[in-house]
C-alpha cells in the first residue's frame, strides 16, 4: 500500500500488469484474447480465422499452430460457448511447435460484454500441460498394457470388449484361453531372460496369427487371451484353433535352441455361453482346465456338462481341504518282494482317503486333484510322519523288513522346508533313517532341478535311501541315473504290462536292469500280476518285484 500511495493511475495500472505478469510467468500461463467484434455476422467457417492476442502481442492463428485433429471440435465448443448462457468455457488442444512437435495446451476463458451487455471478446489464461499428459498416459499404459509383451491387459480387454458389443452384440465372438504347456521348463532350464523373450515372440505370434483385427492380451505368466471376432461357424473356428496349434508346435521361438512348445485352449462363445466379459472368461478358463487334462496341444469347447465336472472337482478340492483337516488318510502298505529270495524285503506307503459319507475313495480320483491344487504337500506330510510312526510296528510283524519307500514330489520338496520336518519326525519317532526310501518321479525332476538336486544330496546325506520312480517314461533317464545320488530305479508298469508280448518292452527292460547293475543300481519291477511276468523278471537278474502277484496294498493290522 506504501509503495501505491502517491503513484498516478497509469503508473499503478502498469505496477498491476507487471505483478500479473510475474504471477503467469510463475505458474506458467499465458493470457489470451479472442475479439469477437460482430457476432451477429458469425459463421462456422469463420472460426478458424480468430486470433489468440498474447500478451507478446503474437498473433497465432487457429489453423496454422492448431493440431487438425482438435480445431474442429476447438471450433464447435467456441461457438456453442459464444451461443449458450454459459460464462465460463475449457479445452484442451495440441499446438505446434518447432520441426513438427507439439504440446498439450490447457486453455481456461471467460466472456466479456461491453456497456450495452453485448458480448464483445473472450480472455483467458493458457498452460503447458504436456507433462501431465506424458505421465497420464505412462500411468494409462501401466494399467491397460502388459510391460513385457506391450499386450492389453485384462483391464483392457475388458475395456476393448464392451467397445465391440457397444456397436454390435449380435456379432459371432469367441473367448479363446490360451495357457503354453509346461512353460516353466523354459524358465527351470534355459533361465528367466530366455524365458521373457520367448514371452515377447510367442506375442508377436499371437498377432501374427490372429490378425490385427482380433484382441490380443496377456492375462498371467504363460496365459493369454485372444477375442476373436466374427467367426463365421464353429467349425471354421475350430479349424483355425487347429492350425494355430500346429503352427505353434513348428515354431522355433530361441535361436541356436531346439526348445519347442506346445499351447491348450479352452473357448466360449458370446451370446451362446454369456454375454458379459467376466463370464466368458470364466467359462473359457474352466475349458482351458479341461482341455489341459486331456493331455498337450488341445483345445476344448465350453459347455454346460463341461461346467458340471468342473464344479465337481472345484467340489473334491475343498473336500480333500476337510479331509486333510480332520486326517481322514490312511496309510496303505503293499510288499516288495527279493526275487531270489522270495521274501518281503520293503513296502510301500501307499495314501488312501476313506470319506465319511462316500467311503473310499480312489487315489486315481483324488491325487490328481490334489496335486493340481497344492493340496498333495500337505498329504505326504501325513503320509510320511504315518510311515515313521508304525515303522517300528512294521518291523515287529515283519523282522526281515529292511525299509518303507514313501513318495515325495518335487513340490512337497520346495515348497516345505523337508529336510528340518524329516529331522524333526528322527527325534520324534526314533527312527534311523536307512529304513526309510524316498520315491521321486523322472517328471518332478523337471521342477527347478536345481533346488532339487540339492535338496536330495542332503536327503541322501542323512541317510535316507533314494529310488527313481516310474523309470523311462521322463526325459532324461540316463542323465539322471549317472548324476543323482540315487540307490534304486523302480521300472515303470508300462514296461511290464507288455514284458510278455512285445519284443520292445522285453528289449527294454533287459537293457535297463543289465546298465542299472553295471551303475551299481538295484531294480524294482513294479506292477507285476502274472507268475510269466514274475518269470521273466527273475530270468532278467530283476532285483525285486512290487504288484497284485505277491499282495495288494493293505492296512496295518496289529
Amino acid at each position: 500500500m506504501d509503495k501505491l500511495y502517491g503513484m498516478t493511475e497509469i503508473e499503478i495500472l502498469k505496477e498491476n500488469l507487471n505483478n500479473y505478469g510475474k504471477l503467469l510467468e510463475e505458474i506458467g500461463g499465458e493470457v489470451w484474447e479472442l475479439n469477437i467484434s460482430h457476432p451477429e455476422n458469425i459463421k462456422d467457417e469463420d472460426f478458424i480465422k480468430y486470433s489468440f492476442n498474447y500478451q507478446t502481442d503474437m498473433v497465432l492463428k487457429f489453423d496454422e499452430k492448431i493440431h487438425e485433429e482438435d480445431l474442429c471440435n476447438l471450433n464447435k465448443n467456441l461457438e456453442n460457448f459464444i451461443k449458450s448462457d454459459d460464462d465460463k468455457i475449457e479445452f484442451i488442444y495440441r499446438q505446434k511447435e518447432e520441426k513438427d512437435k507439439y504440446k498439450w495446451v490447457y486453455s481456461r476463458g471467460i466472456k466479456v460484454f461491453n456497456e450495452k451487455g453485448k458480448l464483445e471478446k473472450i480472455i483467458g489464461i493458457r498452460s503447458d500441460i504436456t507433462e501431465k499428459i506424458i505421465m497420464k498416459e505412462a500411468i494409462f499404459n501401466l494399467s491397460h498394457f502388459d510391460t513385457l509383451t506391450n499386450l492389453s491387459n485384462k483391464e483392457k480387454l475388458k475395456e476393448d470388449f464392451s467397445h465391440v458389443i457397444k456397436k454390435n452384440n449380435k456379432e459371432d465372438i469367441a473367448f479363446l484361453y490360451i495357457d503354453i504347456d509346461d512353460f516353466r521348463h523354459v524358465n527351470n532350464v534355459l533361465g528367466y531372460s530366455f524365458g521373457d523373450e520367448f514371452l515377447k515372440k510367442f506375442s508377436d505370434f499371437l498377432k501374427q496369427e490372429f490378425g490385427k483385427d482380433n484382441l490380443i492380451g496377456r492375462l498371467n505368466a504363460d496365459e493369454f487371451l485372444v477375442i476373436y471376432k466374427n467367426y463365421k461357424d464353429i467349425n471354421s473356428l475350430e479349424k483355425m484353433i487347429e492350425k494355430f496349434l500346429k503352427d505353434l508346435r513348428k515354431k522355433n521361438f530361441l535361436e541356436n535352441s531346439d526348445f519347442k512348445l506346445s499351447a491348450s485352449i479352452g473357448y466360449s462363445l458370446f451370446n451362446i455361453n454369456g454375454k458379459d466379459f467376466d463370464t466368458l472368461l470364466r467359462y473359457a478358463d474352466t475349458a482351458l482346465h479341461y482341455s489341459k487334462s486331456k493331455g498337450k496341444s488341445q483345445f476344448v469347447r465350453y459347455s454346460e456338462k463341461l461346467g458340471e465336472y468342473v464344479f465337481s472337482q472345484a467340489d473334491m478340492i475343498n473336500q480333500l481341504r476337510i479331509a486333510i483337516e480332520r486326517n481322514e488318510f490312511i496309510v496303505y502298505f503293499q510288499p516288495i518282494v527279493c526275487v531270489k529270495a522270495e521274501k518281503i524285503s520293503g513296502y510301500e506307503a501307499l495314501v488312501r482317503w476313506i470319506h465319511p459319507h462316500r467311503g473310499m475313495i480312489s487315489p486315481g480320483q483324488f491325487i490328481p486333484i490334489a496335486e493340481a491344487s497344492g493340496q498333495m504337500v500337505e498329504i505326504e506330510q501325513i503320509i510320511i510322519e504315518e510311515c515313521f510312526k508304525n515303522l517300528k510296528l512294521l518291523i515287529k510283524l515283519n523282522p526281515e523288513m529292511k525299509y518303507v519307500s514313501i513318495n515325495l514330489s518335487a513340490r512337497g520338496m520346495i515348497e516345505r522346508n523337508i529336510i528340518k520336518f524329516l529331522e524333526s519326525l528322527i527325534l520324534k519317532y526314533d527312527v534311523d533313517p536307512k529304513l526309510i526310501e524316498f520315491e521321486v518321479t523322472e517328471s518332478s525332476l523337471l521342477n527347478n532341478i536345481d533346488r532339487t538336486v540339492e535338496i536330495l544330496d542332503k536327503i541322501k546325506e542323512m541317510g535316507f535311501k533314494l529310488s527313481l520312480d516310474d523309470f523311462g517314461t521322463g526325459y532324461s533317464s540316463l542323465n539322471y541315473l549317472k548324476n543323482l545320488p540315487f540307490d534304486k530305479v523302480k521300472l515303470d508298469k508300462s514296461f511290464i504290462d507288455n514284458i510278455e508280448t512285445d519284443e520292445r518292452d522285453h528289449l527294454m527292460v533287459k537293457s535297463i536292469i543289465e546298465l542299472s547293475h553295471r551303475l551299481g543300481l538295484l531294480v524294482v519291477g513294479e506292477g507285476v500280476e502274472t507268475k510269466n511276468q514274475r518269470d521273466l523278471l527273475y530270468i532278467l537278474e530283476c532285483d525285486f518285484i512290487q504288484g497284485f502277484y505277491y499282495g495288494r496294498p493293505e492296512p496295518i493290522v496289529n
